[in-house]
């Protein structure tokens, strides 16, 4: 645990920020020199509707999205702190992923003679799961810039492509008397 006393100052006399303490991290220096930031969107919806064939006869249908985009952009000074061994750290990065899921059931319901009741139905469902992004991250800044695109040496560019699909056929039949 790091306990930081209220007389040490975080600047220095000339101004500049005081790295004598606390392993070479200042808080100030932390809040004012570096950054992470995200941003994210989402939607969620859903649309279905049912059909009637007749009295015993119905055909129900739903579709549901969930769709996520998310970005993030990371900043660590050369000053001090984790980007001070390599002259600075930048990360940009963002993905976007999509849930589709699809539903159909045919449904049967009768009763026949006042004594027999009859139901059945047959659905299938169908889900895909798609994800798309990237990240770069790159160290030894230019002076005074925090974008990845002013790094010269490449430490992670992590591309994300990925897909994933399901898909059901379900029955059910039932008798009463």
């Amino acid at each position: 645990m790091i306990r930081l006393q209220p007389w040490l100052s975080v600047y220095n006399d000339d101004g500049s920020y005081n790295f004598s303490y606390n392993s070479g991290h200042n808080p100030i220096a932390t809040i004012n020199e570096t950054y992470r930031r995200g941003t994210s969107s989402a939607f969620l919806g859903k649309i279905g509707g049912k059909y009637r064939f007749a009295d015993f006869l119905m055909f129900e249908s739903n579709a549901s999205l969930d769709y996520n985009n998310a970005g993030t952009d990371r900043f660590q000074s050369p000053l001090f702190g984790d980007g001070k061994s390599v002259n600075g750290r930048s990360l940009t990065g963002s993905d976007v992923w999509q849930n589709w899921n699809t539903t159909n059931i045919l449904r049967f319901n009768k009763v026949l003679s006042q004594k027999h009741n009859v139901s059945a139905f047959i659905g299938y469902e169908a889900q895909r799961i798609t994800g798309k992004g990237s990240a770069t991250e790159y160290t030894n800044l230019l002076p005074g810039k925090t974008s990845p695109a002013t790094g010269s040496t490449p430490q992670n560019v992590t591309p994300l492509n990925t897909e994933s699909t399901l898909t059901g056929l379900f029955v059910s039949a039932n008798y009463g008397y």
